[in-house]
């Protein structure tokens, strides 16, 4: 059986409530801490290939081409980028006149990710295209020579 609490005579039940959020606040804080800090990271990723190329599209809503950043090595690709926070302060919203602004969602997460994906098979690194459109990172890489399939003629004799 648990103890029951007591609480000191002149606390108001409002009081135990404010101390109550403050102390699971705090919880919070320090259990999510590490991944607050790390931002965001790509969650929408595709990647399949075809005969000639491997195929990479991943999500990237509000960015631009100058925030991402491709690079290849050997059959891993790394995309990383960073999410500018563009939104405007309360303080811009409210037209600088000092207003109380009360936030009631906030969302949107903001920050520098990195992700690195092991490719299904042998690219050239020579060979590799990437494009922003629409929210969506396109990139495509040639397969080498030697892993794409070989058509062998058949002779009638």
């Amino acid at each position: 059986m648990l103890p029951a609490r007591t609480f000191r005579r002149g606390v108001s039940l409002p009081e135990v409530f404010d101390q109550f959020q403050r102390d699971f606040d705090t919880i919070v804080e320090q259990f999510f801490e590490p991944v607050l800090e790390q931002g965001w990271t790509l969650s929408g990723v595709e990647i399949w290939e075809d005969e000639d190329k491997v195929h990479i599209v991943a999500e990237v809503p509000g960015m631009r081409a100058e925030d991402i950043e491709v690079t290849l090595d050997g059959n891993v690709l790394t995309i990383r980028g960073e999410k500018k926070d563009v939104r405007e302060s309360p303080s811009e919203k409210s037209g600088g006149k000092g207003r109380e602004i009360r936030w009631h969602m906030k969302s949107r997460y903001y920050g520098r990710f990195t992700r690195q994906f092991p490719l299904p098979t042998s690219v050239d690194e020579s060979k590799v295209s990437a494009s922003v459109k629409d929210g969506l990172l396109h990139v495509e890489i040639e397969k080498r020579p030697e892993v794409k399939p070989k058509r062998i003629t058949v002779k009638a004799e």
